[in-house]
């Protein structure tokens, strides 16, 4: 199918999804909304070349479109449209909650439907690692600057400098009886002196 024709279908999709009531087929109104949602998906994926063939893929052409353009409501509003998936064989949804993916849903659709009209290609990734206006760069991307190390957990800095884990007493029933405070070194001591 072309992007064109996957559009279509979208809004066909939508358009049927209105002819449910969320009170009598929350179900049948949830799929017909995922089914709007994937299929201006395809149509994005189609255009771009990405690959369509399953739901993972969808998730990911959600992800690059979104990271390309820097619209990161895109995959948030992507995942409404997977609640209404997932509630069409759950039906745990609440009616109130149906009412809001739904309109976001359709929001979603339009806001792709504006991509695809607005962007025949896509922009391509910056890699000269020059801060766009209004973002914000990341270090260790594109060249924007050094990797920072990941910052430790407590309990990591603890680890290291041997304080961890805390001090507990013994059993009396054991060799070396009740223990009040930590061991000197890392290492247990366990001749009980």
């Amino acid at each position: 199918m072309q992007a064109s024709a996957h559009l279509q279908v979208a809004r066909e999709f939508l358009a049927a999804s209105e002819s449910y009531s969320v009170a009598a087929a929350p179900l049948i109104k949830s799929e017909m909304l995922w089914c709007a949602a994937a299929h201006s998906v395809k149509a994005a994926a189609n255009q771009y070349g990405w690959t369509n063939d399953s739901h993972n893929d969808l998730f990911r052409a959600v992800s690059r479109l979104a990271r390309r353009l820097s619209e990161p409501r895109l995959t948030a509003e992507f995942n409404a449209a997977s609640r209404l998936h997932k509630n069409m064989y759950e039906g745990h949804l609440q009616p109130g909650r149906l009412i809001r993916d739904a309109a976001t849903v359709h929001r979603f659709v339009e806001r792709v439907d504006a991509i695809l009209a607005a962007y025949p290609r896509l922009p391509r990734r910056r890699t000269s690692g020059a801060k766009p206006s209004g973002g914000r760069s990341r270090p260790g991307r594109c060249g924007a600057g050094p990797r920072r190390r990941p910052q430790r957990t407590e309990t990591a800095r603890r680890r290291l400098r041997g304080t961890w884990p805390p001090a507990r007493p013994r059993c009396p029933h054991r060799r070396g009886g009740w223990r009040t405070a930590p061991p000197a070194s890392r290492s247990r001591d366990l001749s009980g002196s």
